[in-house]
């Protein structure tokens, strides 16, 4: 497959709807990052124009495949990544240090023996797996609202690959981005006769601006994406785009590969958690199907040695909403709710080289997986 890398640099406020209807007199909300979905589709849409859309081209066009988006944030040595925030992370503000969060890492542990949870309550269902372990390590007070949206990359690999469960302080620009700015304009539909508002054509758009204030950084953000394809021929770039709802600008350029390497982690590990960097399309809700009632299963890898896995427990954020286009039916694609990027699933090692899942997909199914969807980095525990 031939592999290129862009960035997409929005001019205006992007909009990646949250599932809520939009209509005359209705408002579009955005969810707080781009899903897989809208730079996928742009590009299968750019490279539709040139084939078509019939067989055997449709084939192709699905057969792309995609790692990203990630959020890029533009600094002194050029664009680098930022993964959405763990879940398994207590930030709380530093009373002596003002300037500071301190990050606590939270792992699985056992219950004592007075000590229960509704988590192994049977029957076991795919809400519910028997012997899944709660997550230690939060203090009773509450939590930093300062801790970033977004941690840049070099960070988040550094603490994916920490193996003890010290504290530690920074200050949130070290750690990375807080969340993108939300703009809300308000729309009117003017009738032509009357040069009045148009009844019920009253309406509120909400997007996100790829730029911080300077209190909060200053930087100017893009969206990245690394996209793959076989037997079709690529669009030009240094174009302008239009992604998300409303179907707002952007300019896209082609650039090297922003991606980061794995950590080092210098034997297989026998205890790794899988960090989601996109959101996951899994078959049963906030886990992959491929994990079985016992809690066991093996990694979806297309190639090379299986690498099996049980679940010990996870760290799931509030289910995202999804839609989107099906360029096969053509129409609306069912919606669902999807586990947000940034959750946490902790593993036992049972067989295998784990090493080789970093920006692997968890999802259950072909197509998400080539969507970009479920995409996750490696860390130990």
């Amino acid at each position: 497959m031939t592999h290129r890398a862009f960035l997409f640099e929005p001019r205006d406020p992007l909009i990646f709807r949250d599932g809520r209807p939009f209509g005359a007199g209705l408002s579009a909300w955005t969810l707080p990052w781009a899903v897989p979905s809208v730079t996928i589709g742009w590009f299968r849409t750019e490279l539709g124009r040139e084939t078509g859309y019939g067989e055997p081209h449709l084939s192709r066009l699905l057969e792309a495949r995609q790692i990203g988006p990630f959020l890029a944030v533009a600094g002194e040595g050029g664009w680098e990544l930022a993964f959405p925030a763990p879940f398994d992370v207590a930030a709380y503000d530093v009373d002596d240090d003002p300037g500071r969060i301190e990050l606590l890492a939270l792992n699985p542990a056992n219950l004592n023996h007075d000590e229960g949870t509704d988590l192994n309550e049977k029957p076991a269902s795919a809400h519910r797996l028997e012997g899944l372990q709660p997550l230690f390590g939060a203090r009773n007070r509450k939590a930093s609202q300062r801790n970033p949206a977004f941690w840049k990359a070099e960070f988040a690999i550094s603490w994916l690959a920490r193996r003890n469960g010290q504290p530690m302080r920074y200050k949130p620009l070290e750690i990375g981005v807080d969340r993108l700015p939300r703009q809300r304009r308000v729309h009117v539909a003017i009738e032509r006769g009357t040069q009045a508002a148009a009844e019920e054509m009253l309406f509120t758009t909400e997007g996100l601006e790829f730029a911080l204030p300077q209190e909060r950084g200053g930087q100017r953000l893009a969206i990245y994406a690394e996209l793959a394809a076989d037997g079709i021929q690529w669009p030009g770039v240094g174009r302008t785009a239009t992604l998300g709802g409303e179907r707002r600008l952007a300019y896209v350029t082609e650039c090297d590969s922003l991606l980061p390497p794995a950590p080092k982690i210098e034997s297989p590990p026998d205890r790794i958690r899988l960090q989601l960097v996109t959101p996951g399309v899994f078959r049963d809700g906030w886990r992959p199907g491929w994990i079985g009632p016992t809690g066991e299963g093996e990694f979806p890898l297309p190639l090379g040695e299986p690498v099996r896995l049980r679940l010990l427990a996870a760290a799931v954020g509030r289910g995202l909403p999804y839609s989107g286009w099906d360029l096969a039916l053509p129409g609306p694609k069912e919606a669902r709710l999807l586990a947000p990027a940034g959750s946490v699933y902790f593993f036992q090692v049972l067989s295998g080289d784990a090493r080789r899942l970093w920006l692997a997909s968890m999802c259950d199914e072909d197509q998400p997986r080539r969507d970009g969807f479920g995409l996750v980095v490696l860390g130990v525990w």
